[in-house]
Order: structure tokens, then sequence, then C-alpha cells
């Protein structure tokens, strides 16, 4: 059984104070008239999420950076984070740095093991979204799986063009194959960039939010009333290769 038939099986219910239904990136909560709270909690586990090495500094912004993200693909604003730590001891240097952030540059593995421990979390566009995208969901487990997602939510299908998807990926990793980059691009977790979708007649009001967040945002695919998943190049040809997302339980 994988995460999401769990998730299916055992926690899914009608929503009772929230508009929103489990699985979605947030709960929306409203204390009073007028306000709503996006409340989100992810978990960081060590072997999964992050190394056993990872620098303490990375780690308390990944913590951090991921329950953002959420917040982002809803369009909310942060206002305020709790912290749930479990330690097999009392580290004080290790603790001190968890809760310091500071940048730090690598090249290499180095590069992608930073951007996998220090992700940036899209608030920005997910701010200047509201009213313009019609859904969107933070891309952890894998572009092609969280997308999955939003398809089958919305009773929907796609057609996602790998080639635009890899395009930024190809530009920092030249060297790297097509199928690799696509590899990358549609199944790799950790990216934290929101996937979302908007109708073809908000498209220079996207680009507007693009700007106004400083945020690249790239036209990827189409929604099709067809369901299903269908990948294509560049030119329209279907692309073979096999793609999967992240399970916890797979």
């Amino acid at each position: 059984m994988g995460e999401f038939d769990l998730i299916t099986r055992y926690f899914k219910r009608p929503a009772v104070r929230s508009p929103l239904g489990v699985g979605d990136d947030c709960a929306l909560l409203a204390p009073a008239p007028g306000m709503q709270l996006a409340v989100s909690c992810d978990m960081l586990v060590e072997g999964r999420h992050f190394l056993s090495t990872v620098d303490p500094v990375r780690l308390g912004h990944k913590a951090l950076a991921v329950n953002l993200s959420d917040l982002a693909a809803c369009g909310a604003k942060p206002l305020a984070f709790t912290l749930a730590l479990a330690l097999p001891g009392v580290d004080e240097p290790w603790l001190e740095g968890f809760g310091r952030q500071r940048d730090r540059a690598a090249k290499g593995f180095e590069s992608a093991r930073a951007r996998m421990e220090q992700p940036t979390p899209r608030v920005a566009l997910g701010l200047a979204l509201r009213g313009i995208a019609s859904s969107a969901v933070d891309v952890s487990d894998g572009l092609i799986g969280d997308l999955g997602h939003i398809l089958a939510s919305s009773g929907v299908g796609a057609t996602l063009d790998a080639d635009a998807a890899t395009a930024l990926i190809a530009v920092e990793a030249p060297s790297l194959s097509t199928e690799i980059l696509r590899t990358c691009a549609l199944s790799g977790g950790d990216d934290y960039e929101l996937v979302f979708t908007a109708a073809p007649s908000a498209r220079a009001a996207v680009e507007q939010a693009g700007e106004d967040s400083a945020t690249c945002v790239t036209r990827i695919g189409r929604i099709e009333a067809d369901a299903g998943l269908r990948i294509v190049d560049a030119a329209g040809a279907p692309v073979s290769q096999r793609f999967g997302s992240f399970d916890h339980f797979v």
C-alpha cells in the first residue's frame, strides 16, 4: 500500500471546519468571520528527507522552508511557526547551528545538496497568484506525482512538455543526458517549487505574477478533459521513458 492509498483508506473523511479536504497542502480554519488561517505540519525524517551528515544550519532552514512551501501553494502569508523536534540526545553545538541560518556556497554534489537542504519556498509567488491560479501544489514528491494529485482531484488530464520542464536544469547541468534531465525534473523530489494551473486568458497575469515575485515561471503543459497524463517532447512526440514519484511506503 502506497502513502496516498493509506491516506485515502484510513484518514479521508468529510471536512468539518475547513473548505479543504484531507490531502491538501494546508488546512484552512476560520477563527472569526472574514478571517482564515492556513495551517501546515510537514515532518522531516533522517534518511528520507536529509542525510545524517547534514549541516544543522541547513536542516533548520529546510524544516521551516518545507512548511512555508505548503503555505505558498495555498497563497497564504506566513504568520508564525511551531517546532516539533525529536533528538537521540543533547548535542549543544548541533542545536546551536540548527537554530541559526546562514548562506553557504558549494560546487557539484555540494551544490545539489545545498539545493535539497536549503530550498526556497515560493511564498511571494503564491501570494502573487491569488485570484489567478485555479489550483496549486508544491512539488515535494516529484512533479509527476504532485501534478497527478491536481489531476485526480479535479477529474481532468494533462499533456506535459518534458523539454520545457527540463529547460532550467539543462542550463545549470549541460553535461547531463536528456534521459537523466527528464528523470531529475519529472521524478525528482524536494524541489519545493509550485506547479499550478490557470486559464489561458490569465497568461499575462501569470507572467506579471512571476515578475512581481522575482520568480521564474515556465509553462510546461496544458490541462485537458481526457483523464491521464500524457508526456511529450518539444515537437509534440510522445516520450516513452517511464517516470515515477516518491512514496514513503513504496
